[in-house]
């Protein structure tokens, strides 16, 4: 069971109930982002319906994304020490030494079977240089933020779109925009922070 008083609100917040566009506001997301997240579970005070609004209490809501991030870190985490524990593993190393804990011949092997690995995985087509992915996400957001931009016009051309219809799809095209530029963001700030732990820099692709 869930406890409250491990991920209570900050201070000076007030707890209240909230509807969809307040809650994507209160945590800095889009709407399509806390539909996501009604269907990964978190939870609803009344379910919304037609000329009837969501309503979410605050301190639930924010428990449970609370929660969410926990174990997503607690997740990697866990995978990291795997990663950890096999690399230690390859060259006799005991677990829980820790790169430290190795002598300079075990650092030396362990370095140079992560390099010829990185090297065989590149080759492989598994691995990219993230400056490549970055070039490659800006690229591709480029195309996609022009398409997005340009439909509401599209749309009232071609399909006769009142004034009304078209500043609607003009907020729902910003609002699909500033959700991928900031997963992006996010994947970009990832994919830099893997680089570092590594110490180089590649990125896995699957």
């Amino acid at each position: 069971m869930s406890d409250a008083r491990r991920h209570p609100l900050p201070d000076g917040v007030v707890d209240a109930e909230l509807n969809r566009g307040q809650l994507a506001r209160a945590f800095g997301v889009s709407e399509p982002t806390i539909d996501r997240w009604i269907g990964d579970g978190m939870p609803v005070l009344e379910q919304g319906t037609n000329g009837r609004s969501y309503k979410f209490l605050l301190s639930a809501c924010w428990q449970w994304k609370a929660e969410r991030e926990e174990a997503e870190t607690q997740a990697t985490e866990a995978g990291e020490r795997a990663v950890q524990q096999m690399r230690l593993a390859l060259i006799g190393g005991e677990v829980g030494d820790g790169e430290r804990g190795l002598s300079p011949k075990q650092r030396t092997e362990l370095y140079e079977a992560e390099y010829k690995w990185s090297q065989a995985a590149r080759a492989r087509g598994e691995l990219a240089y993230t400056a490549a992915v970055d070039e490659l996400f800006e690229e591709v957001f480029t195309t996609v933020r022009d398409a997005v931009v340009s439909l509401p016009d599209r749309l009232q051309r071609e399909c006769g779109l009142s004034n009304r219809q078209v500043e609607k799809a003009v907020t729902a095209c910003d609002d699909a925009l500033d959700e991928a530029a900031r997963k992006i963001a996010d994947g970009i700030r990832a994919l830099r922070a893997g680089s570092q732990q590594a110490n180089g820099h590649d990125i896995k692709l699957n």
